[in-house]
């Protein structure tokens, strides 16, 4: 796989999630499209670049599928579950090819390990975004948009993914029951603690550079 040996930078994945963070201003008319497709597909290929594996690619699109898929199997309690723990093998997959690109690999550049910790950052937005999607098709009003009285929308998820993850808290979209509020616990943990390894590894690296 000659393209993925030559190529060994996060930035292609960091233009697809700011890209996908933009996209959802339209969201209304193209969301099945965004998520079912280039979502997955983008996300594999750039993973793929990461790792340098095809194995990896097919790996990572095959556990997205079967997430996409598995809401037309079994109850909606057990498919939406179902859908959950193959998202979350895939993000896990590639949040640690990104976390060994960015920490473990000797020979990338500084600038790109910064790259690769941003895009960590991010896919865990994106991470509790797809779990904010899944519990809200489990139970419809599991979340609840104060300013409209109505659940929100896959953008207004998406801003309130990125906003729990931030901490901020603007208290305009609220979750409304245990497993809703479990995942924002979980969201806004997961957001303060991957900045605080994050921000340590730079300075630890760094200060090895100097010493050096």
């Amino acid at each position: 796989m000659n393209f993925l040996n030559s190529v060994n930078t996060a930035r292609f994945l960091l233009l697809v999630q700011v890209g996908l963070i933009v996209s959802s201003v339209s969201w209304e008319m193209l969301a099945t499209f965004w998520l079912s497709f280039v979502f997955p597909i983008a996300f594999a290929f750039c993973g793929a670049l990461l790792a340098r594996s095809k194995k990896w690619f097919f790996t990572y699109l095959g556990l997205s599928l079967l997430a996409l898929f598995s809401r037309y199997f079994g109850t909606h309690a057990l498919s939406g579950f179902f859908q959950l723990v193959c998202l979350t093998g895939a993000f896990v997959m590639l949040l640690r090819e990104i976390i060994r690109h960015s920490f473990f690999k000797p020979e990338v550049a500084q600038w790109d390990r910064v790259v690769a910790g941003v895009t960590g950052y991010l896919t865990l937005g994106f991470f509790w975004f797809l779990g904010i999607v899944v519990v809200s098709q489990i139970e419809a009003d599991a979340f609840l948009n104060q300013v409209t009285s109505e659940p929100p929308e896959l953008a207004d998820q998406l801003y309130f993914s990125f906003v729990t993850l931030t901490t901020l808290g603007y208290g305009d979209i609220v979750p409304t029951n245990a497993l809703a509020k479990l995942i924002v616990m979980l969201s806004s943990l997961s957001g303060v603690l991957y900045l605080a390894v994050f921000i340590s590894a730079l300075i630890g690296s760094a200060s090895s550079s100097d010493r050096a």
